[in-house]
């Protein structure tokens, strides 16, 4: 913890990187709770805020010592686990952008930053939607180019923020075009079931035709 706060104080990209990787795990949950109607102040926990102090010395510098080890930490759920690692997914993601802008040697567009996996598909499906709001945070403070100070500041990158889930055949498609894009899913006896069959590119189409029946499938 002591390492990881003396990275913030002396790296100015890893401070800025943890201000927006914070501001946006506030955000979603202010969203979160807009949609929900509640009134509920986000405020981290102690065990939160350890869990990210000591890994972003490890997560901001490639050579770390700290990559030679793996430590394995039991929460109980609903303890906060979900908040904690998008903090540090967060942090990753701005980061590379931010020392990406500075030195020539690195890449200006990154692919994957950040691989999750879950054992049960429900899991999930449940995961990935409070890893999009985390996202969508963080895409919403890239276009209003926020800044901790306040003041106008460029993008911290120019490349988009985006999530990408599978789970499997049955749940999403397997393909991005198929040879009935052209068709409404409404003129046909849709079966949710055989959606392995269907493409991404359709759906995104006419998944809005689709019966209130099918919609809540």
């Amino acid at each position: 913890m002591q390492i990881g706060l003396e990275t913030l104080s002396n790296n100015d990209n890893a401070r800025l990187a943890f201000n927006i990787a914070n501001r946006a795990i506030f955000q979603a949950n202010l969203w979160a709770n807009q949609i929900r109607g509640r009134n509920r102040e986000f405020v981290w926990r102690k065990f939160q805020l350890a869990f990210a102090l000591s890994t972003i010395e490890s997560v901001t510098y490639p050579d770390s010592d700290g990559r030679r080890d793996l430590d394995l930490l039991w929460v109980a759920t609903g303890g906060g686990k979900t908040e904690a690692y998008l903090l540090v997914m967060a942090y990753s993601v701005v980061l590379r952008r931010l020392q990406s802008n500075e030195d020539e040697n690195l890449p200006r567009w990154h692919g994957v930053d950040v691989i999750t996996r879950y054992t049960l598909r429900l899991l999930t499906i449940q995961q990935s939607r409070r890893t999009l709001g985390m996202v969508t945070a963080l895409e919403w403070l890239r276009n209003t180019n926020w800044h901790p100070s306040g003041s106008n500041h460029k993008k911290f990158s120019e490349q988009p923020i985006g999530l990408g889930v599978w789970v499997g055949g049955s749940l999403t498609p397997n393909r991005l075009t198929g040879n009935k894009d052209g068709k409404s899913l409404k003129d046909e006896n849709f079966n949710y079931s055989k959606i392995s069959s269907l493409s991404a590119i359709r759906l995104l189409k006419h998944g809005h035709t689709l019966s209130k029946s099918q919609k809540h499938k």
